[in-house]
């Protein structure tokens, strides 16, 4: 169905966009930059799964699917039976995320697009920042879903039911509340006239979303969505939250209006900004449930492109990004919209990391300098150009030269003594050293809120100490005062202390 060299060009730009996410996730991961949550919660659930065995997180206290009913981690298990392994993780998730430039190829030329614009639809989707963001941030079960996001927009449009079974059957295996994303896009194919699939995937959304949160996750972990208590501020339940919205919908506007939602808005349309249409913005409307939960989320890390909460967001994006660029004359952007550019720049700016403005600054104006020499039109080399100002104003490259990399200081001691701990016993461990010694019954980290009770240490073998870099949750006194009383402790026996880093072993009573 494909030509020749459109093809040629896909499978290019998968296996670059594969093998710069892949590439990235690991180095990350080996820098000792991914954390247990989530990486080793789900390379633990993954791993326990693939041995047959009950998937209880010991980090969360309940059963992987208690958290977000993510039933795709079973299937995923089956790579874990042919080696374990975290990078399975990475793979999967670099496959899944580059594998989205298909289906977004696809909608171009479902569009009737031009070979040139369908192949930067396309780039415009590999070089969407928080594609990049989500991929070297840990590991995440909807990212599976992102391709068949796209995979089952492209379905109804061209009335393939098969393929949108099966693509919305697969989003909805990954995240309980993607129900809501898939839902949305039924409201929006009966605003289409694909009445059929819309009111299909309108009901088959809402009941899995119903079901997923009401049933499977308090069943799995013996409460209520934990994610509630981010809008709790509503109320203490689903039903109360969407009463109170519904009785007071000024709440939405009231958070809508705020500085910090604002500039969460631009930084999600910065990247496609000088290409949108803005008659055209009820192409993304299946984007709004989950825009609508960050938004009002208490949580601020819901409105950063740098973490996983966008990914149901960013596909509407992009397919509103494909259907502008067929309403333009002749496949080609007009630069009659001054004010258009001009607010993209200035966006542009507001969201780039202040150490970076000036560099911004100069590769902008020589964008628009480019501009300005093609009279009327934007060609598609200059929307390419627009296309890796908006990554580097917003990918967060950037953080493998961060000051998390003061592990470099004790990489090598780490390594070490990682090297001494067997693969069977619990580990308590930093939150950074815990997703390299993930795949057991047992893996904990340091909590300074957790009292300094020797009596609490039973279910753990091996407790690894890292000084330097006591983790998130935790800090160096407690660390400290921690080695103290396991120096004092019968049952436990420093094996290793080199360079702050310090392991104890439990030996048998």
């Amino acid at each position: 169905m494909i030509a020749s060299r459109p093809g040629i060009f896909l499978l290019v730009a998968v296996s670059l966009g594969f093998v710069v996410l892949f590439g990235s996730a690991a180095l990350h991961h080996e820098l000792f930059q991914s954390r247990l949550f989530d990486l080793g919660i789900f390379d633990q659930g993954v791993y326990l799964i693939s041995r047959g065995e009950f998937p209880f997180s010991t980090t969360m206290g309940f059963h992987i699917l208690g958290d977000h009913a993510a039933v795709v981690l079973y299937p995923l298990a089956l790579l874990y039976r042919l080696v374990p392994g975290v990078y399975w993780l990475f793979f999967v998730q670099a496959l899944s995320l580059s594998l989205g430039a298909m289906p977004m190829y696809g909608l171009a030329a479902q569009a009737g697009l031009e070979e040139h614009w369908r192949r930067v639809a396309a780039v415009a989707y590999l070089l969407y920042p928080a594609l990049f963001n989500i991929a070297i941030f840990d590991f995440h079960p909807e990212v599976i879903a992102l391709p068949a996001i796209l995979w089952a927009l492209w379905a109804a449009l061209a009335r393939r039911p098969v393929q949108l079974t099966i693509a919305t059957l697969l989003v909805l295996s990954c995240k309980e509340v993607l129900g809501l994303t898939v839902a949305a896009m039924g409201l929006w194919l009966l605003l289409k006239n694909r009445r059929r699939y819309g009111v299909a995937l309108t009901a088959v959304g809402l009941a899995w979303f119903v079901f997923a949160s009401q049933w499977v996750i308090p069943t799995f972990s013996g409460d209520q969505m934990q994610a509630l208590g981010r809008y709790s501020y509503l109320g203490n339940s689903a039903t109360e939250i969407v009463l109170r919205l519904v009785r007071e919908p000024t709440l939405v506007l009231v958070r809508l209006v705020q500085p910090e939602s604002l500039l969460y808005l631009v930084a999600l349309l910065v990247p496609v900004a000088v290409a949108l249409r803005w008659r055209l913005i009820l192409s993304a409307l299946p984007a709004l449930p989950m825009l609508g939960l960050n938004l009002l989320s208490s949580l601020p890390l819901q409105r950063d492109l740098r973490f996983q909460y966008q990914l149901p967001i960013f596909p509407f994006l992009l397919f509103w990004f494909v259907v502008s660029l067929k309403a333009e004359k002749n496949n080609e952007f007009l630069t009659g919209r001054p004010l258009q550019i001009a607010l993209a720049i200035a966006g542009a700016l507001l969201v780039v990391p202040s150490q970076f403005r000036v560099l911004a600054v100069l590769a902008l104006a020589v964008w628009l300098g480019f501009v300005l020499r093609q009279g009327r039109r934007i060609t598609p080399k200059i929307l390419m150009g627009w296309l890796v100002i908006g990554f580097c104003t917003q990918a967060r490259f950037t953080s493998f030269f961060s000051p998390q990399m003061s592990h470099l200081a004790n990489l090598a001691q780490i390594r070490e003594a990682i090297a001494l701990v067997d693969a069977t016993g619990g580990v308590l461990t930093t939150s950074d050293i815990a997703p390299h010694l993930s795949e057991r019954r047992t893996i904990e980290m340091f909590r300074k809120t957790t009292p300094l009770d020797l009596a609490l240490l039973p279910a753990y073998r091996y407790v690894l100490l890292d000084l330097l870099n006591p983790g998130t949750e935790c800090d160096a006194p407690y660390l400290i005062a921690l080695q103290n009383k396991l120096r004092t402790e019968p049952h436990f026996k420093q094996v290793y202390a080199k360079n702050r880093i310090a392991l104890f072993i439990k030996h048998s009573k």
